[in-house]
């Protein structure tokens, strides 16, 4: 236990210092006196040394025989040697000149302190002066006098400069925790200055830190970038933390980039080898995957997904490996090698229930296709045969094609299609034996589909080109971007575009090309990725697409809607956007720009616009026009530029939109600017794109079905954007970037892991 002095004294002024140690006990001051300290056979050096050692001051009663003692000699020098504050008390009965006489003998460290005097004075008196000094820590008073002139310095300056920073703050800092309770205090000024000084730091080392939170989130950014193609769940992570770490453009861009490659994004899951097949019931409302077979390895796991919770509720594993499925009747109907199956979904048990005892076919060599009605199942088979299966009936029929048959499709309920070599013929089920060549090639034709009694077919030589029937004849067109090889052809329930898959052949980076089937022309691209090809592709009419990818993922699309469709349950607030319009006046674009505040008040700005190049005027009319913080947005054909209204400085260009920019909107919250216009390639899309603080890349860009609006902007959170028709609002879409990694994040975390 510590006590606050240590009275060093001779044995004739013992009754001295224990009356001394006595009142200063009624002052709460603790005292060492040998006389009370010191118990009966203990060693006295010992408890001597102990003492002093466990004591904060060290009290000197001077006099000459203290002087000549060589144990209080010894007993100061301990104090010395361990930095105890010395006071020394004068006991000897002599003035202060008369003492001068006397000094000559004492230590150096004991001349340089102020003396106590007792000689003519009241005890009392004496009691005060050794309180008060016990009670003054006087380092800390020299050191806060200095500190004092810095800050009188510091406020001289006009509170500029003379700011204490670094290792001498922090030394002050814990100095003054230990002795906060000492004399003297602080002075208001000193405080004030040591305040300034540690607010001034806190800003560095924040500084510091946030360039370090900047660095961190860069990297996690540049990882989350690398991932985006091949793994989005972890690509989506590290795009958050980006975004946590530190809001850098980085780590926008990074969540900017992961949600255009899959705004419309629904669920993903992971088989263990290739996907052979993806199939969509006849309702939609079920999804069926299956392995492929390889030579070496069994494709053993067929999976089945309900589309409205992506919730598993089919797992079927066969050793000997299946070969596709379809469905129809109302059933799956799965092709084990060598073996054709049909299952139906039990809703009370939640499981399938085999529904047939199976026949025997030759091994499928492509896709198992329905009939329209779901009545009849056909498949190519190796050794140049196709086969048809009842599923009613449970029969099936085995039939010989004029070449290899690598795809079928039902043309109606009875006509098919079948790829054959390099020939595609069509078949009647009146006559099965007989058929029509429809398309000859030199090179592959690799895939088919229908839609409406019209098939469109993919051939693959050098480049990939689509087929189709008309009128005049055989019309065709060369694709100008798809996937190498391309492998795989759906056509959009629409009618006028087609989906080509494949990929994996190292020249391209995407897996899923949409295209317009008659121009060729190439409307958005799916699922990026050089090392993976997609095998499958599957749509529903309500919207959703599946496909499979040969490393065993299984994807699921909405085309209509996007995660970022704001599924808010509360209407969002009407807001008054800052609006604006363009208009010539002699000859001279000036822009005359009304900014709302409320009903009553307006604001009108009038402001020559430089255009954006080369000397160019801003266009004037209908041009869209909107204003936030002084910044002024404005259409410029399929430019979006931003006027600075502070400065005189030419406009900066956003650039990407492949049509004139119709909609403009910002946020009042986030320095989001968000605009629209109609995809160029396809009238049944818009182009919407995000920008961050007007940059000239889109941060995003989506695609979203066409719709009539004639009115865009955000609603009062600045969070919700808003797409109204007549006042009405159609659509609304989440434009702010913590939402964004929450409708991520849900999509990751609850979807993707179920499996």
């Amino acid at each position: 236990m510590s006590v606050d002095v240590f009275i060093s004294y001779v044995r004739n002024n013992e009754k001295f210092a224990t009356s001394l140690a006595a009142s200063l006990q009624k002052q709460s001051i603790t005292s060492w006196v040998d006389t009370e300290k010191i118990g009966p056979a203990e060693k006295w050096n010992a408890a001597v040394r102990e003492g002093i050692l466990k004591t904060h001051v060290f009290i000197v009663l001077l006099d000459k025989q203290w002087l000549n003692s060589k144990v209080c000699n010894d007993e100061y020098f301990l104090a010395l040697e361990h930095a105890k504050t010395i006071e020394p008390v004068i006991v000897e009965q002599v003035d202060s000149h008369g003492w001068k006489k006397l000094e000559l003998t004492v230590p150096d460290e004991l001349q340089s302190r102020n003396y106590i005097f007792t000689h003519n004075r009241d005890f009392y008196d004496v009691v005060n002066d050794v309180v008060m000094a016990v009670r003054t820590n006087y380092d800390r008073k020299q050191l806060l006098s200095r500190y004092e002139q810095r800050a009188v310095n510091w406020k001289n300056s006009d509170e500029k400069f003379g700011l204490i920073r670094g290792f001498e703050l922090q030394h002050f800092i814990e100095s003054e925790q230990l002795s906060h309770d000492e004399e003297p205090e602080m002075t208001p000024l000193s405080q004030e200055f040591v305040l300034a000084s540690q607010n001034a730091e806190s800003r560095e080392l924040e500084k510091v830190r946030k360039r370090e939170r900047q660095a961190d989130s860069k990297v996690l950014a540049a990882q989350s970038e690398h991932l985006i193609k091949e793994s989005p769940g972890e690509s989506l992570a590290y795009a958050s933390d980006a975004w946590v770490k530190a809001p850098t453009v980085e780590a926008l861009a990074s969540l900017g980039s992961w949600f255009t490659e899959y705004i419309h994004l629904v669920g993903m899951w992971k088989l263990g080898l290739e996907v052979d097949t993806v199939a969509f019931d006849q309702g939609g409302d079920y999804l069926a995957a299956s392995e492929k077979i390889h030579e070496m390895m069994m494709g053993e796991t067929l999976r089945v997904w309900n589309v409205g919770d992506l919730g598993k509720i089919g797992d079927f594993t066969y050793p000997e490996g299946f070969a596709g499925c379809t469905w129809g009747e109302g059933q799956l109907v799965v092709q084990r090698r060598g073996n054709i199956l049909s299952y139906r979904y039990d809703p009370f048990d939640q499981k399938f229930r085999q529904t047939s005892t199976g026949v025997v076919l030759p091994e499928a060599s492509g896709k198992m296709v329905s009939s329209p009605s779901g009545e009849l199942v056909a498949m190519p088979c190796v050794h140049k045969e196709f086969a048809l299966y009842n599923i009613k009936a449970n029969q099936a029929y085995v039939l010989t094609a004029n070449g290899e048959c690598k795809a079928i499709v039902w043309l109606d309920e009875n006509v098919l299609l079948l790829i054959e070599g390099n020939t595609l013929t069509q078949r009647s089920l009146a006559n099965l034996d007989e058929f029509t060549v429809l398309l000859e090639l030199e090179h592959q034709i690799v895939a088919i589909d229908v839609l409406a009694g019209k098939w469109v077919a993919l051939s693959m030589s050098d480049r990939a080109r689509l087929h189709w029937h008309t009128a005049e004849g055989i019309g065709g067109v060369d694709l100008l971007s798809s996937p190498d090889p391309a492998s795989v052809l759906r056509l959009d329930p629409a009618g006028k575009t087609a989906f080509i898959g494949g990929g994996g052949g190292g020249s391209t980076p995407f897996g899923i090309t949409q295209v317009d089937i008659v121009s060729g022309q190439v409307i958005r691209h799916w699922l990026g990725g050089f090392d993976q090809a997609v095998t499958d592709i599957d749509l529903t009419e309500n919207g959703y697409m599946a496909a499979g990818r040969s490393d065993g993922t299984v994807f699921l699309w909405n085309i209509r809607a996007t995660v970022l469709d704001n599924k808010d349950d509360v209407e969002p607030a009407e807001v008054k956007t800052l609006r604006g319009e363009i208009k010539e006046t002699d000859d001279i674009f000036v822009q005359k720009l009304e900014v709302l505040w409320d009903d009553e008040n307006s604001k009108r700005i009038e402001r020559l616009l430089p255009g954006p190049g080369r000397n160019n005027n801003v266009l004037p009319g209908s041009t869209p026009c909107v204003m936030c913080d002084e910044i002024l947005g404005t259409g410029f054909g399929s430019l979006l530029l931003w006027y600075d209204l502070s400065s005189e400085d030419k406009p900066l260009k956003g650039k990407g939109h492949t049509n004139r920019i119709t909609h403009i909107a910002c946020s009042h919250i986030n320095s989001l600017w968000v605009s629209l216009t109609v995809n160029y390639n396809n009238n049944n899309l818009m182009e919407i794109f995000v920008w961050n603080n007007c940059h000239e890349k889109p941060i995003l860009q989506l695609l979203i079905p066409y719709m009539a609006i004639d009115e865009m902007h955000f609603d009062s959170s600045g969070e919700i954007l808003l797409l109204q028709q007549n006042s009405k609002t159609v659509r609304q879409l989440l434009m702010d970037p913590d939402r964004w990694i929450s409708s991520g994040q849900e999509l990751s975390e609850l979807r993707w892991s179920r499996s």
